[in-house]
């Protein structure tokens, strides 16, 4: 019964990536559309301006890096000691996604959420420890959409 099932279920994976690989083809798909490439565009301007601010600023990238390590070592101790006690990261307050207990009780979980939040904080300290990058509406939206992105991460939901 089970065999007949999974046979089935595959062959129509297979057909759909079948069909998905000849659109892509064709240049049907949805990441050739005209909005795609406006935002393609768009990043790839403000992130330009993004590494060459951080090029001119070596000592802040540096001191962003310095307190990431510094912070994820912390994390690693916590798990391989298997301490007890306050998180090195905390999620902000009104944050629901890590409200079930296996994110705390469960020492991998804690390690997978506190590392998440970690990177997160220090991708968005990241962005805003730029002099002279955040100068103009577009790049104020760069960080907006970062902070959507990151609270909307498959493995958070």
């Amino acid at each position: 019964m089970f065999t007949h099932l999974f046979a089935d279920y595959f062959k129509s994976m297979q057909d759909c990536q079948q069909d998905w690989w000849q659109s892509w083809d064709r240049g049907n798909t949805s990441v050739d559309s005209p909005l795609n490439r406006a935002l393609q565009e768009v990043n790839l301007e403000d992130t330009l301006q993004f590494f060459e601010s951080a090029a001119n600023q070596p000592g802040v990238m540096l001191n962003l890096q310095t307190q990431w390590w510094e912070k994820q070592l912390q994390i690693w101790q916590q798990l391989a000691l298997a301490k007890e006690g306050d998180d090195v990261v905390g999620a902000e307050h009104g944050d629901r996604r890590f409200n079930d207990p296996a994110w705390q009780e469960e020492a991998w979980f804690n390690f997978i959420k506190q590392s998440y939040l970690l990177y997160s904080s220090t991708f968005l300290q990241s962005i805003n420890a730029m002099e002279g990058w955040m100068l103009n509406h577009a790049n104020a939206c760069t960080s907006f959409l970062v902070k959507c992105s990151m609270l909307c991460h498959p493995a958070t939901l």
